[in-house]
């Protein structure tokens, strides 16, 4: 069997990459592995799973303030209307032709007529993660939370998230229920 690629070398490139671009392509890119070798590594790596989560929190808290910028102008011209589609249809109509007595020749003129139909874009999904960030799966949400040191509870309808425990264990200092 061969020799595995992942090396804590590889990893640092990889988590440096994310934390600097939030692109896990280009991350996977500069560690000169496979797109299939990094979600093989993320599934079987429980420890990568987390540090990725963490790395990508890093990046957004981060972020350029340039960068921000853009994405906000983008993501307004999608909103308030400035990103417009333009169509143009050609619509032809037939028209029989008549002598001066009114009775058709059975000859037809054919006009084709253009019309211009301006409307506006759908605010597609990648301009509001763009600003926002990706919405996180539940599970990865509650994985952030532990990798960051918080306590996760299950209840029945939810989860308990406290930030530490006092006394004996059994009064949270601070909860969040999600």
């Amino acid at each position: 069997m061969a020799e595995s690629k992942y090396t804590p070398e590889v990893e640092a490139i990889l988590l440096d990459t994310i934390r600097r671009t939030g692109s896990l392509k280009t991350a996977w890119k500069a560690a000169k592995i496979t797109k299939s070798t990094y979600y093989f590594w993320l599934h079987t790596v429980t420890p990568l799973v987390q540090k990725v989560q963490l790395a990508l929190n890093d990046y957004r808290c981060h972020v350029d303030p340039e960068i921000i910028e853009q994405a906000l102008k983008q993501r307004d011209s999608y909103l308030y209307g400035r990103a417009k589609q333009t169509n143009i249809y050609e619509i032809e109509k037939t028209e029989a032709l008549t002598d001066k007595d009114g009775v058709e020749t059975g000859d037809a003129k054919v006009t084709i007529e253009k019309k211009k139909v301006v409307s506006s874009v759908p605010t597609p999904q990648w301009v509001i993660e763009s600003v926002i960030g990706k919405r996180l799966p539940l599970s990865d949400a509650l994985a952030t939370f532990a990798a960051y040191g918080y306590k996760v509870k299950p209840l029945p309808n939810g989860f308990l998230i406290t930030d530490s425990y006092e006394g004996d264990g059994d009064e949270p200092s601070a909860t969040t229920e999600a």
